[in-house]
């Protein structure tokens, strides 16, 4: 029987090494970092199964269709978005990596939307100016409505810390979650209703193209004056003129974002609109799945689905060619 090859895509570190002798007794492991382009030549005709953690810089895609054995790409992310799927035979599945970093994740939801409704950023600056602001109130959550787009494993974590809060729970998905995660469910032909229910709106849908700028001016101008939108999904779920427009428009709107439309390469911050100058946006740079151990637990979760695969055993969120292509 032909030894069974699979190609790490991502640069490791010494733990992702140690780690990836976990798949060894059922195929060869090779690491892109360590090939030439001879090497990688010989290699790439043999790939049954391709991790990767971004996409650009790692795999052409030139080369992916060379891949004549490829059946499994396994991504880091939850985020698919930046595979070539338009490139990818029929056969090949793509697993998501959605699981892996979900409690981090729906922490920083709640670390955003408390410190918009107890105007932390507002008052640490009030302060560093000498000023005391002790009479103004605050925002609540208990008892409130939280409405979560995109009701997947983020969202399910964020569900129940809304719940742990006092909050009352709406979702709104294409298919619905399990049941006791939620207090009401809306599909997505009803989502403007949905939007006029909320008072906390948690955008954590997967990027694809029945999502692609699906909020847009009349879905944000349906939401509550005074709710709050958080954004921990991807900037182009929402059309970026749209909300720069209707934040400004409307000081008592706000909005926690976390992704954005626009990424540079040398890391400085920059979008089509200037964000940064309003004071009802607070701002965070797409860090909700950095915390200490993410890179190797993103890593072990990949591994393992790889070795399930490997094993014969049936994947779970396995990505659909039809909503990207």
């Amino acid at each position: 029987m032909e030894e069974r090859t699979i190609l790490v895509g991502f640069e490791p570190t010494d733990r992702d090494r140690e780690l990836a002798k976990s798949l060894e007794p059922l195929a060869r492991v090779y690491f892109q970092k360590d090939l030439s382009r001879t090497e990688l030549d010989r290699v790439r005709k043999r790939v049954e199964v391709l991790i990767v953690g971004g996409w650009r810089g790692t795999i052409g895609r030139e080369m992916i269709s060379s891949m004549s054995e490829l059946r499994l790409i396994q991504a880091l992310a939850a985020g698919v978005n930046h595979v070539p799927f338009s490139s990818l035979k029929r056969s090949v599945m793509v697993s998501t990596g959605s699981g892996a970093s979900s409690p981090q994740i729906a922490e920083h939801v709640f670390a955003l939307m408390l410190s918009t409704a107890k105007n932390v950023v507002r008052h640490t600056e009030a302060m560093r100016k000498g000023l005391f602001p002790q009479g103004e109130e605050s925002k609540v959550l208990c008892g409130r409505i939280l409405g979560v787009l995109g009701v997947g494993s983020i969202g399910c974590h964020v569900a129940r810390l809304g719940k742990c809060l006092g909050m009352v729970v709406f979702g709104c998905d294409i298919k619905e979650p399990p049941s006791e995660v939620l207090d009401r469910f809306y599909d997505f032909e009803t989502l403007k209703k949905f939007l006029g229910e909320v008072d906390f709106l948690v955008i954590s849908v997967p990027l694809t193209k029945k999502t692609e700028e699906l909020i847009g001016k009349a879905e944000i101008s349906s939401m509550k004056p005074d709710a709050t939108l958080v954004n921990v999904s991807r900037g182009a779920v929402i059309k970026e003129k749209d909300l720069f427009d209707h934040l400004e428009a409307n000081p008592s709107f706000t909005a926690c974002l976390d992704v954005w439309w626009k990424y540079t390469a040398d890391k400085t911050f920059k979008q089509n609109l200037p964000f940064e100058r309003l004071d009802n946006v607070v701002m965070t740079p797409h860090n909700a799945a950095f915390y200490p151990g993410y890179h190797e637990k993103m890593v072990e979760f990949a591994f393992n689905k790889v070795l399930k695969y490997l094993k014969g055993e049936s994947l779970e969120d396995l990505a659909d060619p039809s909503d990207y292509v």
